[in-house]
């Protein structure tokens, strides 16, 4: 027993429609998929030699900072460090629609890095040494190599910029050290002073000795009347102690009286 055939017109090849489109959706689907995987090679291809490329040859960056403080524990784990970074991503081989794209994908990644290393030099570090912990993170961020990230044919690389701070409850318990720190830093300063202003007090008596010396000895007065060397040396004398009273009064307008 045969099938009926449709008596609609164009029934018989309505029913083979959907079979006979299958193949054609196929290929247009295919060449979707290849349009949007030459765009996006396209944007992570590097510039040719030509000069054709519509991309730069110096790196384009891009900055983002950390969305929230890393926390890291310091010495017994008794408090935290947080540190709060900005990573400089830069790249020769992408637009910066790209690289923006690519920044913030990366970005989770850059923040783990940053966390394990900063976990390692904080881990021995008191609450008052915050800015040593500082200057050596950074250190350790300058003297290595730059974080790299391949993405297809492009290289995107980072690095990071830090700045630590204590959390606020070990920051309070820091407070008094500081304080004595910032009282020793005047006082040695005071006392750098004092020093400085005696050295310059003992050159200025020790010229005007010399003076008065060379002035009184036979070597350069030999054949002068004793008045007119009497009225050099009151002369010379005089013009010392205008010298030694404005060198005090300076040290008593700085408020560092001997």
């Amino acid at each position: 027993m045969t099938d009926a055939a449709d008596p609609r017109p164009g029934g018989t090849e309505r029913s083979r429609a959907p079979g006979n489109r299958a193949p054609a959706l196929r290929d247009r689907a295919d060449a979707f998929r290849q349009r949007l995987v030459g765009f996006w090679e396209r944007a992570a291809t590097p510039s040719p030699p030509d000069g054709t490329s519509p991309f730069p040859a110096v790196p384009l960056t891009e900055q983002l900072d950390t969305a929230a403080p890393i926390r890291v524990s310091g010495r017994g784990r008794a408090f935290n460090f947080q540190v709060q970074a900005r990573c400089v991503w830069s790249s020769s081989e992408l637009s910066r629609e790209a690289l923006r794209g690519h920044a913030h994908y990366w970005m989770p990644e850059a923040v783990r890095r940053l966390t394990a290393l900063a976990a390692v030099h904080a881990r021995h570090v008191p609450p008052h040494r915050v800015a040593e912990l500082e200057v050596e993170l950074q250190q350790a961020l300058s003297d290595a190599d730059p974080w790299r990230f391949e993405t297809g044919r492009a290289v995107v690389t980072c690095r990071a910029h830090v700045w630590v701070h204590l959390d606020e409850r070990a920051r309070r318990l820091a407070l008094p050290y500081w304080e004595k720190l910032i009282a020793l830093d005047c006082e040695c300063d005071v006392d750098m002073k004092r020093a400085e202003y005696a050295e310059r007090l003992g050159r200025e008596w020790s010229r005007i000795i010399r003076n008065l010396a060379d002035a009184a000895g036979p070597g350069g007065t030999a054949g002068d009347d004793p008045a007119t060397v009497a009225r050099q040396v009151v002369a010379e004398h005089r013009a010392a102690v205008h010298r030694l009273d404005d060198l005090l009064g300076e040290v008593l307008r700085e408020g560092r009286l001997i």
